[in-house]
């Protein structure tokens, strides 16, 4: 569920709730860009059964009325953290391909359209699970952090890569 309140007043403005059929919804974290409020998370989950089924989302609304603009939802894609740059909207987290190997990625949304403007997955090396948990930028640096777990012995540890924000090429 994701709400906007007036700064000054604390009065609710507006809320939403995506429409999952019931299912278990969480926005997880979110950014705030021009007049748009960006929001990662999760949703459809329906824990009753063996297989939750999750779709990582992601969404655009207008900041002023909650109006939907845009929203991308992936189910091997799991979304952790949202920064903006003023040109991009960056989502980190991992993904997770179909023989069930996961990777550290990045992506790089434009934040009019929702168009996937580009994508990195970082190899985590053989036997680890890794995924990216934190972004931020600066400049023309983007940083990302995260763990890499080290089979059998589970050791957990921060790493920080840096991409160029306009990468020579989208994947």
């Amino acid at each position: 569920m994701v709400r906007a309140y007036d700064a000054r007043t604390g009065t609710l403005l507006w809320t939403d709730r995506p429409d999952d059929g019931g299912l278990w919804s969480s926005a997880m974290a979110l950014t705030a860009s021009g007049d748009k409020l960006f929001v990662i998370g999760q949703t459809g989950c329906d824990f009753s059964s063996g297989t939750p089924g999750c779709q990582s989302a992601v969404r655009a609304y207008d900041a002023q009325t909650g109006a939907l603009a845009w929203q991308d939802l992936d189910s091997a894609f799991s979304a952790a953290d949202i920064v903006a740059d003023g040109e991009s909207i960056i989502v980190a987290g991992s993904h997770t391909d179909a023989s069930g190997a996961v990777a550290p990625t990045i992506r790089a949304y434009d934040p009019d359209t929702g168009a996937l403007a580009w994508e990195n997955r970082a190899d985590p090396g053989a036997g680890r699970i890794s995924g990216y948990s934190h972004v931020t930028v600066n400049g023309n640096g983007l940083f990302a952090g995260g763990s890499l777990s080290e089979a059998p012995l589970f050791i957990t540890r921060l790493y920080v890569r840096a991409l160029s924000l306009r990468p020579s090429s989208s994947r």
